[in-house]
């Protein structure tokens, strides 16, 4: 129920939108539209047949809280649970919905593009990369709850340690170290220089360092994927460093894992030139570069990127689609001594 509830109407807003922009439903999208709202008229009836079941007195509302405490799974009275039951058994005929927004299922069922062929290794075997991710010795590292799902992974910790090795290739997709940084002695480039040091290590390269940010003396940096100058923002990896003595507290490339995959990038379908006359007049453009952005449904977009001021000095980022000419985003830059945010 809470699945349709997110999809019905991110699914019909993303049709809206693609209408505006002058395109044709397709047979498959009209029809998808009558299942969901034949789905639409049934969940109304449910709920106002539990309503009126409410209302009779049949669901005793100062009961359900106590209900719902209740782990033991005992039958009881009538509950607001048995309603949904029947809501929930109404939806085997749920169609799957592909498109471009959060809750799409291409998104929920995604497989990570890089562990996509790759072989399945031996749990002593990702020990040792988890050792070398760690910095310390594979007898140091105990075994850990390992994870299953779209992206299955072995576990390990030490203390005040964990990290964790996909099952399938033997890439780490997260490393954390546990402990508090009470002050900042390294300056912004020597703290950069470390993450770069460490994705060294891991051999992780062709990734760029986007932006940062320094909080409670830890700097975390944001890298991204480029390729042949295009900024790939899809493909990201984060690091983050102790301000007090360069240590690795944390690195994350589960992002990269997930849409990393070999390209081909054609030419732009329109100029530098054209995608700039889509800008504002009241921006004035700093820098250019292609880019690749992730769309609402983590999507690939083509796209422009322009790094604009305002006429207050405002830094911003515009995105051009590079094969329509579409405005795909913006965003505000936030710079200040502790980095650069986006919102």
């Amino acid at each position: 129920t809470y699945k349709f509830l997110s999809q019905v109407g991110d699914y019909s807003v993303s049709l809206a939108k693609k209408s505006a922009d002058g395109q044709e439903l397709t047979d498959e999208e009209y029809n998808n539209l009558q299942t969901l709202n034949q789905f639409c008229n049934d969940l109304l009836t449910q709920v106002l047949i539990l309503e009126q079941a409410i209302q009779d007195g049949g669901i005793d509302l100062t009961k359900v809280q106590s209900e719902l405490q209740t782990i033991s799974g005992e039958d009881s009275s009538p509950s607001i649970s048995d309603g949904f039951e029947e809501f929930e058994e109404g939806f085997s005929a749920f169609p799957t919905l592909i498109y471009d927004g959060p809750f799409s299922d291409h998104i929920m069922n995604r497989e990570p593009a890089m562990l996509q062929g790759q072989t399945v290794i031996q749990r002593e075997d990702a020990r040792k990369i988890a050792a070398v991710a760690a910095g310390i010795s594979p007898s140091e590292l105990k075994d850990s709850n390992d994870e299953e799902g779209n992206m299955p992974s072995y576990g390990f910790t030490a203390d005040n340690v964990d990290v964790s090795v996909t099952k399938n290739g033997g890439f780490v997709t997260y490393y954390l170290s546990y402990r508090n940084v009470e002050e900042t002695k390294l300056t912004v480039d020597e703290g950069l220089k470390k993450a770069q040091e460490y994705l060294t290590k891991l051999g992780i390269s062709s990734v760029k360092e986007t932006y940062y940010e320094i909080e409670d003396h830890v700097l975390t940096v944001n890298f991204a994927h480029e390729e042949n100058g295009v900024t790939v923002y899809t493909d990201l990896v984060k690091v983050a460093v102790a301000m007090d003595n360069g240590e690795i507290l944390s690195f994350n490339q589960r992002g990269y894992l997930t849409n990393h995959h070999q390209r081909q990038l054609a030419s732009p379908s329109i100029s530098q030139e054209q995608a700039q006359q889509k800008l504002s007049r009241m921006l004035t453009v700093e820098q250019v570069q292609l880019s690749i952005i992730p769309s609402a449904g983590q999507n690939e977009v083509y796209a422009y990127e322009f790094l604009c001021s305002g006429q207050d000095g405002q830094k911003v980022l515009v995105y051009i689609n590079a094969e329509t000419g579409a405005e795909e985003q913006i965003l505000i830059l936030l710079i200040n001594e502790n980095g650069t945010l986006t919102i």
